[in-house]
């Protein structure tokens, strides 16, 4: 098999498994809005990313939706990202988080997790935060595509 035929044929895997996705969240009662964070070693801001991302377009694929209030702030398709300080945690709130940890970023999230502000976020008191490895959430290919498939199944399909 050529590699053309290779690529092809995972594409259409992709686009097979965003369609089956699609159709069961439908299913599901609710409008889910979605937010995705990253956080990075050391004492960098954490960002949230926009429906420009790459993990963004797929949720928009999927047929997720992002808070308003942060479609608001990705103003141009060139705004895959915005940086978060400690008093704008409210940026994040939506009904699911899903925060990329980068290597050695732990200390970094414990610090906002501890936070008051962070404590007060809906989905926190919910327990609607998971974390994902940022390796195939913020930039990736086909196969780092159907790695992000794979954790909507585990979080959100695939739950009661």
């Amino acid at each position: 098999m050529s590699r053309t035929q290779q690529a092809e044929d995972a594409l259409a895997q992709y686009q097979q498994r965003v369609k089956q996705l699609r159709k069961a969240i439908k299913e599901k009662p609710e409008k889910i809005e979605i937010s995705v964070s990253r956080f990075y070693k050391g004492e960098f801001l954490p960002q949230f990313d926009t429906i420009f991302s790459f993990s963004g377009g797929i949720l928009q694929e999927v047929g997720f939706s992002a808070p308003p209030h942060q479609v608001e702030l990705a103003i141009t398709p060139d705004t895959a990202y915005v940086l978060i300080s400690l008093e704008r945690l409210d940026l994040l709130d939506a009904d699911v988080l899903f925060v990329m940890l980068d290597p050695g970023s732990q200390d970094n999230f414990n610090q906002y997790q501890k936070s008051p502000l962070w404590q007060k976020l809906s989905i926190v008191q919910c327990n609607r935060v998971y974390t994902v490895d940022s390796g195939y959430w913020y930039a990736g290919n086909i196969l780092a595509a159907n790695a992000i498939l794979d954790d909507l199944e585990k979080y959100l399909v695939n739950t009661p």
